[in-house]
Order: structure tokens, then sequence, then C-alpha cells
């Protein structure tokens, strides 16, 4: 009722949509519940349209959009019903593809806090929201693949830039234990890949010198 009188009330926006998308988790349908967060991502598209930049309103939304982010991170890492789905042609799990959805929805909450830090006038006051951002990049490193994981550790490394600029003294934990981890999994990948390339080397090398001697012995 509050969305339908006021269209520009950014708490109404959002949570008129995470509710049913809340909801949506215990659907074994997985486009009820692809349908239902696509909804949620365009509900948050539009909150930094309609965010009050007022140096009198800062307060009030920085609580909300405190409790916004929490509330999204209760949605992305809570669990959901329906991860496992039978069939007469057998049990496949579609985890991967909700927590895909989660990490657009993710990325379309940074895009929105992004846009929010353009039009706050105090610098300063956006330190919490780039907080904020870097939770929510360190989420998505964590349940992506590898070639992502990469693209959100460096965003995570130029947002502790961003931070440090207004806060000399912040000190981020997460990051270094991230990266130790990208490192063994760069490591493992590498110790799997090592007999192909010996293979490869010794077959090279023979079919080198198989041809060196065909032509020195014609």
């Amino acid at each position: 009722m509050v969305e339908q009188h006021d269209p520009t009330n950014i708490e109404a926006i959002f949570y008129s949509s995470y509710g049913k998308a809340r909801m949506a988790m215990v659907e074994s349908d997985r486009f009820k519940r692809e349908q239902k967060i696509k909804v949620l991502k365009n509900s948050i598209s539009v909150i930094d349209d309609n965010y009050d930049s007022s140096p009198e309103k800062y307060d009030e939304n920085k609580k909300l959009i405190e409790q916004i982010n929490n509330d999204i991170m209760l949605l992305v890492m809570g669990s959901f019903v329906y991860t496992k789905t039978t069939t007469q042609y057998g049990t496949y799990n579609d985890s991967e593809y909700t927590y895909t959805m989660f990490i657009q929805l993710c990325l379309g909450w940074i895009e929105s806090l992004e846009n929010i830090i353009k039009i706050i006038p105090d610098p300063v006051n956006t330190e919490y929201i780039l907080k904020l951002i870097r939770m929510n990049y360190v989420y998505i490193a964590q349940h992506s693949n590898l070639y992502l994981k990469k693209q959100m550790l460096a965003k995570i490394e130029e947002t502790d830039s961003r931070i440090k600029r207004i806060d000399p003294t912040f000190s981020p934990t997460v990051l270094s234990e991230a990266s130790r981890k990208l490192q063994r999994e760069q490591e493992e990948k590498v110790k799997k890949l090592i007999p192909f390339y010996i293979i490869g080397s010794i077959i090279a090398g023979g079919v080198y010198l198989l041809i060196m001697y065909l032509l020195f012995n014609k």
C-alpha cells in the first residue's frame, strides 16, 4: 500500500519484492525462483534513482541502506529448500543455478550503491557504503569460478584503497584470506596439469628426435 501511494519510497520498493523473493526459495521450480529474483534485482536498480541525498536524510538513509544490505546477505547466504530435484531420468542439483542468480543480484546492488555514492555530497559519508560494497564483492568471490574470483579480488583491493583514502586506519583481513585460497586453488590446478605437461614434453621431444633422425639418415 505504501508503494502504491508513494512510488518513490525506496523501503517499500525493495521490501515489496524482497518478501516474494524469500518465499520463492521454497519453490521446487527454479524458474519461479529466477522470476522473483529478477523482480527483486529490478527493484534494487531503481533505489538509487529515488535516493534522497539531502544531509538531513543521511542518518535515516544510512540505517535503511544497511538494513537492505543485511537482508540481501540473509537471502544469498541462507539455505533454500529445493537444491536437488529427482525425475525419472535421475537427480540433479540446481544450487549452482540459484547461486548464479544471487551473484547477479549482488552485482546489481553494488551498481546501485555506486550510484548512491556519486550523489552524496560529503565523501566521508560514503565510507559505510564502500564497506557494504566490499562485503558483496567478498560474497561473490567466495561463490564464483576462478576467473570471476580473480576479478572480484581485484575489485576488493580497489575498494580497500578507496576506503583507506577516507580512513587510513582501515585494515582489511578477508582479502588476504581469500587471496591465499585463490593461490591454493591455482597451485592445485597447476599440479593437476603437470603430468600432461611432462607427457606433452616427452612426445614433443620424441617427435623432434624422429624428425632429426629421418633428416640425417636419408
